[in-house]
């Protein structure tokens, strides 16, 4: 566009003061001309290989950043695979561990009724004994009768299939039988029987103890039956 409005110029200018252009003139203009043309193409040509240049090393800074991105994401990649297989390993840890805590609390509970059962025989047991140790302590002995105004025959005590069911119980019917301070056939607390450990003392005493106690011997064996002593 410069060069064409250049020619313009000098062309007009001639045309208006009605001159022709000689030889030498038409060549000077026509050198102008072309050398305007070849420093407007000069500088064009400088200028577009900058903008070039300019712009191919964006592209490049861009190529870089791109592949840059491109690793950071196969990067990431790879670390998200590793962590998802590390959480699925945690996962199966979790699942393994639930499985054995749960079987243990089983085991536990087990063990645990186990042992409530194992405890409630034992402290009905120790109940019976010391129930047992309560109610021998308890028992009063009848008075004995003065021997001033009672003549003396030997006792032969109640004949009953229930006494002779818990003297065979509790000493196998032996008179001479002894367990820590119960003594003889019906295993009588030796403070009943006074010292006097003698097979008669020891009738006229059970039956004392029985009579006063549960009323008849029956009734004792049943007692006996249900709790293991009388």
């Amino acid at each position: 566009m410069t060069i064409i409005g250049i020619s313009d110029i000098l062309f007009n200018r001639y045309k208006n003061k009605k001159r022709k252009l000689n030889w030498m003139q038409k060549k000077l203009v026509i050198s102008c001309v072309c050398a305007i043309s070849l420093t407007s193409i000069g500088v064009a040509g400088v200028y577009g290989k900058a903008e070039y240049d300019r712009l191919n090393h964006k592209i490049e800074l861009k190529s870089e950043a791109l592949k840059k991105l491109n690793k950071q994401n196969e990067e990431a990649q790879k670390e998200n695979g590793k962590i998802l297989e590390q959480k699925n390993e945690a996962e199966k840890k979790s699942n393994d561990l639930h499985q054995e805590k749960e079987s243990l609390k089983k085991q536990l509970e087990e063990q645990k009724q186990k042992t409530i059962e194992t405890e409630g025989q034992l402290q009905q047991a120790l109940a019976n004994k010391q129930a047992s140790e309560v109610a021998r302590q308890e028992y009063v002995q009848p008075s004995q009768p003065s021997t001033s105004h009672v003549v003396e025959v030997n006792y032969t005590g109640d004949s009953s299939s229930a006494k002779e069911w818990i003297a065979y119980k509790e000493s196998g019917g032996s008179y001479s039988a002894t367990n820590y301070r119960y003594i003889g056939r019906y295993q009588l607390d030796s403070s009943y029987l006074g010292g006097d450990h003698s097979p008669e003392n020891q009738e006229r005493v059970a039956d004392a103890y029985v009579a006063g106690r549960y009323g008849s011997w029956e009734a004792a064996k049943q007692f006996w039956l249900a709790n293991g002593w009388y």
